[in-house]
């Protein structure tokens, strides 16, 4: 038996109240979700060098789309289990395919883990224990802390359940600075449980340990972000404490050491700093600053990636200039600033791939940006605002 409930927009803060509480034990699964809504996009304020460009079609089709439409999704199972890395089984020990996210589903694929098509529907897996989760349980959807939407998107998802009050079960080992964001919607840190005990994603220790939950709550991925989750990322917003810090903020990634390098970045950095903005590495600073950071800046600088993205925690008056490859298209940061309604430009850079010892191409996408066009256009907005 599946039931499927819908609830209306208007409804959608009271999920938890309303939808999960008609779910039954007797239930095979409850698949809930929100209707559809579209997130009206926000377009580039300006794109500078779209002459960098090197996936034109891509970035076509992105202007082109003007509305981004997700849902907020979970599946709600009694008598539950996980095992492995991410095997979610019902109470007749059934695995479900959509509740396995790409990335760890790539690798439980890759150890011969994961049922192929045809394959019988019982699970055949071995543990060494059993670790009981009574009451409910949300399922947070994350997988790595290297994956920064997906870190967001969990967030926005658990802004749903602040009237359940349910244990938060992560399945890899995540920075502290996370767990505060969680309590920072509403949860106790000390409903915070994690699976994996050390730094080490999917260890053998965790794989030893079958999970069996009362009421599992699984949010479904949609790799974007629903208006229903702004009210979450507000409430982050305004606990933070803003103080003096500085309006204008130019977010670095000096310490991504692998990927999307800027490699004129001292030189970048230098620049801006003389225009007034404060240079912050987001891993160098604690979440309590972090927030208060971007819950201050009007204006915000740096190359395309997690850290810009947390202009999620910034006001609807904050604009953000992105850095970025020509291979890249903005799509989260776009989603970030249509949730917020916060403008935003673009300003590309020629990109130096990388290539390995055997000729093939890699895909850090280093670039560099011109120095002197970007002083101009800061200066020249930070003229219009004054």
């Amino acid at each position: 038996m599946v039931a499927t409930f819908l609830a209306t927009q208007s409804d959608l803060d009271q999920l938890p109240r309303t939808a999960f509480g008609a779910s039954l034990p007797g239930q095979d699964a409850l698949w809930i979700s929100s209707p559809s809504c579209p997130l009206r996009r926000q377009v580039p304020s300006f794109v500078d060098n779209e002459q960098y460009l090197t996936a034109t079609h891509r970035h076509d089709a992105w202007r082109d789309d003007p509305h981004h439409c997700s849902e907020i999704s979970y599946v709600v199972l009694h008598d539950a289990q996980i095992v492995e890395e991410w095997l979610v089984l019902d109470r007749h020990r059934r695995w479900f395919s959509p509740l396995i996210p790409p990335f760890p589903r790539s690798l439980m694929e890759a150890r011969g883990v994961l049922p192929g098509e045809g394959s019988p529907p019982r699970a055949r897996v071995r543990h060494d224990r059993t670790h009981h989760v009574s009451g409910d349980t949300v399922l947070l959807p994350v997988t790595s802390p290297s994956i920064s939407h997906l870190l967001f998107e969990g967030l926005g998802c658990l802004g749903q359940f602040s009237g359940l009050s349910p244990s938060i079960l992560l399945l890899t080992h995540l920075p502290a600075a996370f767990v505060e964001l969680i309590e920072r919607t509403g949860h106790h840190r000390d409903r915070v449980l994690s699976r994996e005990p050390t730094r080490q994603l999917f260890s053998a220790e965790a794989r030893a340990t079958a999970w069996h939950f009362d009421r599992l709550i699984v949010p479904i991925y949609s790799f974007g972000l629903h208006p229903g989750m702004a009210p979450t990322f507000e409430r982050i917003r305004r606990s933070s404490d803003p103080g003096t810090e500085s309006e204008l903020l130019y977010v670095s990634r000096f310490d991504a050491l692998k990927r999307r390098v800027m490699l004129n970045e001292d030189e970048v950095a230098a620049t801006v700093e003389k225009l007034g903005f404060r240079v912050l590495v987001c891993s160098d600073v604690p979440e309590s600053e972090k927030l208060a950071e971007f819950a201050s800046a009007k204006l915000i600088v740096g190359p395309l990636g997690a850290g810009l993205y947390n202009c999620l925690f910034s006001s609807i008056q904050t604009r953000i200039v992105a850095l970025a490859a020509g291979l890249y298209i903005p799509h989260f940061l776009s989603l970030c600033a249509s949730l917020k309604q916060q403008k935003y430009g673009l300003f590309y850079g020629p990109e130096f791939l990388s290539y390995d010892p055997h000729g093939q191409r890699g895909r850090c996408n280093n670039f560099v940006v011109n120095v002197p066009q970007l002083e101009r256009r800061l200066t020249h907005l930070l003229d219009r605002s004054e």
